[in-house]
């Protein structure tokens, strides 16, 4: 057993070319003894993605339905051609199936856009035509997407970005969260079946245009002023909606 100091590993995270052990008889190499060449191989771990941003451009509410995507990131290994990026969101967030959705700019003539509603991913496979450096960064916009926001403003679980070069995980992190946007009620009308000071058994109508989704089982609150009492209680449990 011996070591040898001084070596660079691969700079990409995926398995290195085999070596090649020999033994010879003498100084001169001219006839190998022993040899292995094959199935040796070497495989650096994979970095992190850093200065991550994530985030819808157009849709940001409950339950909206988003078309476009900001995306920009720092990678940490070098990227040569043909390497690919999945983008998959957490549960919560509904996805619809595409070949058609594009990035912009481009880093490679040749990609392709792919979306999944069943793994909830993006994949844009050869995403880059040339070789990038260590800490290179990428910014772009992907357009054609149909991606609906969670039905709360719960900030969600991490998005996951992974970098692959021939199917190895090269660069990954899943730091970024995303958090819809809660919907303004566009209007309120409100109106008594009297005026009348001090009448009891009043009946109050209200008209409310939400701007947003109303989910199964949802709650309305009205908070009522405080010059305004409750005369039957059971009535106003059993009101009814138009």
């Amino acid at each position: 057993m011996f070591k040898l100091d001084g070596l660079v590993n691969s700079a990409e995270a995926t398995p290195s070319s085999s070596f090649e052990v020999y033994t010879f008889a003498d100084t001169a190499l001219d006839y190998a003894v022993d040899q292995q060449i094959s199935g040796l191989t070497v495989q650096a771990s994979g970095g992190e993605l850093t200065g991550v941003l994530l985030y819808p451009l157009d849709q940001t509410g409950v339950l909206e339905t988003a078309t476009k995507y900001y995306v920009s990131f720092k990678i940490e290994n070098a990227l040569a051609a043909d390497a690919d990026l999945y983008i998959e969101f957490p549960s919560g967030f509904d996805l619809e199936s595409t070949t058609s959705c594009t990035m912009e700019p481009v880093y490679g003539d040749d990609y392709s856009c792919v979306v999944s509603s069943d793994t909830r991913q993006i994949l844009l496979e050869d995403f880059v035509d040339q070789t990038y450096s260590a800490s290179s960064k990428f910014v772009f916009v992907i357009s054609g997407l149909e991606v609906r926001n969670p039905d709360n403003v719960q900030e969600s679980s991490p998005v996951a970005l992974t970098t692959y070069q021939d199917g190895y995980a090269v660069d990954t992190s899943s730091t970024v969260t995303i958090t819809p946007t809660a919907s303004t009620i566009k209007s309120v009308k409100i109106e008594a079946s009297s005026y009348e000071t001090n009448k009891e058994d009043v009946t109050y109508f209200f008209k409310i245009t939400l701007g947003g989704y109303v989910l199964k089982d949802a709650v309305m609150r009205i908070d009522f002023p405080n010059q305004i009492s409750v005369y039957k209680k059971t009535e106003l449990q059993n009101c009814g909606l138009e």
